[in-house]
């Protein structure tokens, strides 16, 4: 994960600003009588700093009593209605309950923040690499694709030597 970035912060010529200067000069603005360039600061990403963990598989479909799988699961169960349900038909009013994978945990608060509240920041940081609209969309897609699997019930299919696999009804 990510966890710092490094800015460094220069002062540059900024033309756009100076041009715009001269057209609130020229309208009769407050003016000084000077066409001096103007500086604003100007921030370049210098350098990051990443951890890099195992996103062990076996976390997504078993995890110890009371401990939570991947949080982006409870972070997608927690986001807007309107979010969701523009993801798959129906999937607006799941919860937690409503999937395996993710147990029964009694939290959706983590450092003093909702898993909403985490949902949101998730998504900011995702905007910040590029990551919205259609791409976003696919993303969190996938993400209910791997919750719904979850739900999924396997039964070795005897017709075939023991070699397949059928799903069957959940009957809870």
């Amino acid at each position: 994960r990510l966890t710092k970035l490094y800015f460094t912060r220069d002062q540059k010529e900024n033309e756009s600003l100076e041009a715009s200067e001269r057209g609130l000069h020229s309208s009769g603005g407050d003016s000084d009588g000077d066409n001096e360039s103007s500086t604003v600061p100007v921030c370049s990403l210098v350098g990051s700093f990443f951890e890099i963990f195992l996103l062990e598989k076996v976390r997504v479909i078993g995890h110890s009593k009371n401990e939570r799988t991947f949080h982006i699961f409870y972070q997608l169960l927690a986001a807007p209605t309107a979010f969701k349900e523009n993801l798959f038909k129906g999937f607006g009013s799941t919860t937690r309950d409503s999937f395996r994978y993710v147990g029964d945990v009694d939290t959706e608060i983590i450092d003093g923040r909702t898993d909403a509240d985490h949902f949101e920041q998730t998504k900011s940081a995702l905007e910040t690499f590029g990551i919205k609209g259609e791409e976003l969309h696919t993303l969190m897609k996938a993400l209910c694709i791997v919750l719904l699997l979850g739900n999924l019930t396997f039964e070795l299919d005897q017709s075939v030597d023991g070699e397949g696999a059928l799903i069957v009804a959940d009957d809870a």
